[in-house]
C-alpha cells in the first residue's frame, strides 16, 4: 500500500492578493517562455515566477521574499484536493480530482506506485535542481489511483462538497478549484 502523508502548505495570503487563483499557472512542460511571460506580466505574483525561475536559487529567494512580504503564507501541515474541469483532445468535457500530498517513495518498478511514462533527462534534472536549490516541489508528480473499494471521488467528497479555497480558469477554459485540508480526522480518512 502507498504510504501516504501530510504536508507543509505554502500558499496566497487572501489579505494580500485578492484573487489567489489567477496566481496559479499550468504545469511547467506546458508553458512556453511566450505563455510564461503572458503569465508573469498578468499576475504580479504569479507561480511560473517561482516555477519557471532562472535558476533554483533565484526561486527561493523569490519564494522568500514573497513570504517576507506575507504575499505568501505557511499553513498548517495538511493536503490539497484539486479538482478540474476541461475538455480533452476528443472534444470531450471531464472532470479530474487529485489529492497533493507526500508521498513515500519506493524502488522503481517495486510494491504499489508503478512507472507509466518515460521521462526526458533534460526537465527531469531541471527539476530536480530546482527541488534541490529552492527547498520547494513546485512539480508534483501525476499519478493515477485505481481502489474499486475507496474510490478517491468519495474519500474526498466531504471536502468537495465545501466552498474551495481558490478557483482559477486558465486561457483554454480549464476550471480548477482548490481545498486545503487540515482537519485531522478528514486525513485519517484519506
Amino acid at each position: 500500500m502507498a504510504q501516504v502523508s501530510r504536508f507543509p502548505i505554502i500558499r496566497y495570503n487572501p489579505d494580500v492578493v485578492e484573487q489567489p487563483g489567477r496566481m496559479l499557472a499550468p504545469p511547467y512542460d506546458v508553458i512556453d517562455d511566450e505563455a510564461g511571460q503572458r503569465l508573469a506580466a498578468d499576475a504580479q505574483w504569479s507561480s511560473v515566477l517561482i516555477d519557471k525561475a532562472a535558476s533554483g536559487s533565484a526561486a527561493r529567494d523569490q519564494l522568500e521574499a514573497w513570504l517576507g512580504d506575507d504575499v505568501l503564507e505557511e499553513g498548517a501541515i495538511g493536503v490539497a484536493v484539486v479538482q478540474q474541469r476541461y475538455v480533452g483532445p476528443d472534444g470531450v468535457r471531464r472532470t479530474r480530482i487529485g489529492l497533493l500530498c507526500e508521498l513515500a517513495l519506493e524502488p522503481l518498478g517495486e510494491g504499489s506506485i508503478h512507472p507509466h511514462e518515460r521521462t526526458f533527462d533534460a526537465p527531469r534534472i531541471e527539476r530536480e535542481a530546482l527541488l534541490r536549490d529552492s527547498g520547494i516541489n513546485t512539480s508534483p508528480v501525476f499519478l493515477l489511483y485505481d481502489d474499486a473499494e475507496a474510490p478517491l471521488d468519495e474519500l474526498l467528497a466531504s471536502v468537495t462538497d465545501d466552498e474551495p479555497d481558490l478557483t482559477a480558469l486558465e486561457a483554454d477554459g480549464t476550471q480548477t478549484a482548490v481545498w486545503f485540508v487540515e482537519d485531522l480526522a478528514v486525513l485519517d480518512r484519506i
